[in-house]
């Protein structure tokens, strides 16, 4: 097992700690952090306006965590299902939604109160972006 790293100081003083931190902890449940989701997460860092420098960034990034059972801390329909498409799109940046990625999105969703089609229409909208983005994709 992974000795726990504490949040980097940059992260701990953002509102945006916990969804962050549960999406890094999402890119890795799969035992895996694949350069497509580290690009993704890193992106989602700077969207939030965060600027760690590239070395807490990485470090931050490159720590596997002990587990990502977490449910994340987020309030109100919109910003769930926000924060659950996120998480779907991160899922599946490395060409695989596995079995345990979405059984993390699934716990989400369950403890937010939505229900499995929910999620699957969600699923649903992201492929579709996807595959608009870029029709050679199957």
């Amino acid at each position: 097992m992974k000795p726990h790293m504490p949040l980097p100081s940059w992260l701990l003083a953002s509102p945006h700690a916990d969804v962050l931190e549960s999406l890094r902890r999402l890119a890795w449940a799969d035992g895996v952090l694949s350069p497509s989701e580290r690009v993704q997460v890193s992106k989602l860092v700077g969207r939030l306006g965060l600027a760690p420098n590239d070395e807490e960034l990485a470090a931050w990034l490159g720590h596997q965590p002990e587990s990502s059972g977490e449910i994340p801390d987020v309030e109100g329909s919109f910003e769930r299902r926000f924060l659950l498409s996120e998480a779907i799109r991160l899922a599946y940046e490395d060409g695989d939604y596995s079995e345990v990625e979405r059984a993390h999105v699934l716990g989400w969703a369950q403890a937010w109160g939505l229900t499995p089609a929910e999620v699957k229409g969600l699923e649903e909208e992201v492929l579709a972006e996807r595959n608009s983005r870029d029709p050679f994709r199957a």
